[in-house]
């Protein structure tokens, strides 16, 4: 998998964002993902630019990451630590004014450290999207988290009840919104399926990105 790619290359010091980054870019392109690489750059630069922003000073990433490596488990909350992201967008990535309410909904959702890595990522990126995008000329907006299962996947939909996806978003790039990056995480590193699509009630009453993990993961010695 990429992410386990990445994670070796570094586990030998605890590196900075930026290196975790420089890592990511490289990794994608000597996997032959030229395009996601690229994707990747501009994402980069773009999210180097919100935390320019006072209202993006916190680096929600770095967190994460420092969240994940003090759990000293195997086994990871994916809860637990997604009400650690929903805390610091609440605390440090809204307006002041501005009202985050979060929930959750299904079972517990406990992985093995590396999966639930990329799931964090995953669902880190989703939620600063919707801050970014879900909510403009609303003092109020609703975050969540559902999960379900079946005999062999995890289903899990972040959903949000802003404005909705604009029209025409199908034909939009969705590496202008960062989406390229979650979908080789959910494709790639998982082995599931991406969508995201507008509440069933239409344009205005919010998305959902909708994730289908497999519970056996990917073996990358498999790969041939």
């Amino acid at each position: 998998a990429l992410a386990a790619q990445v994670v070796a290359t570094l586990a030998r010091r605890v590196p900075t964002v930026e290196q975790v980054q420089d890592q990511v870019e490289r990794t994608l392109s000597q996997a032959g993902h030229f395009d996601t690489a690229r994707a990747y750059i501009v994402y980069r630069e773009q999210r180097q630019m919100l935390r320019t922003d006072a209202a993006c000073a916190v680096d929600v990433e770095r967190s994460v990451n420092e969240y994940l490596s003090q759990q000293g488990s195997e086994d990871i909350d994916v809860q637990e630590v997604m009400g650690h992201i929903f805390d610091l967008a609440a605390r440090n990535m809204t307006d002041r004014d501005f009202l985050i309410r979060t929930e959750f909904k299904g079972p517990r959702l406990i992985l093995p450290s590396k999966c639930a890595s990329s799931v964090a990522l995953v669902l880190n990126e989703l939620v600063l999207n919707a801050m970014e995008h879900a909510f403009t000329g609303r003092k109020s907006g609703l975050i969540g988290l559902a999960v379900q299962e079946d005999a062999d996947h995890w289903h899990l939909d972040f959903y949000d009840d802003g404005v909705g996806l604009p029209e025409g978003f199908e034909d939009m790039p969705r590496k202008s919104l960062g989406l390229t990056i979650v979908q080789t995480l959910v494709e790639g590193d998982l082995g599931g399926t991406f969508a995201i699509e507008n509440d069933e009630r239409g344009p205005g009453h919010g998305t959902h990105a909708r994730l289908c993990i497999p519970k056996v993961q990917p073996n990358p010695t498999d790969e041939g």
